[in-house]
């Protein structure tokens, strides 16, 4: 089952040169630790670069997007593990 969630959260991460990292997630006052990022992409809407990434833990999927311009984490999609 997944749901499709749209909302600006904060993101604690880690940069490097080539991808981002999320480590946790915080959605409203819960605390969300990431175990695993499958999927870290990047496209360029002028001079600003927007992410792409797939994290997961044990719970859940989540499909987020960062966008570099306003320092904005949004959470997309959610996927949750039967």
């Amino acid at each position: 089952m997944y749901e499709d969630i749209d909302k600006q959260i904060k993101v604690t991460c880690a940069f490097d040169h080539l991808k981002v990292t999320p480590i946790f997630l915080q959605i409203g006052e819960k605390v969300i630790r990431i175990k695993e990022t499958t999927m870290n992409n990047k496209m360029y809407r002028g001079s600003e670069t927007i992410y792409f990434i797939s994290a997961s833990n044990d719970t859940a999927c989540y499909f987020l997007r960062y966008e570099s311009a306003n320092l904005k984490w949004v959470l997309e999609k959610v996927w949750y593990k039967m």
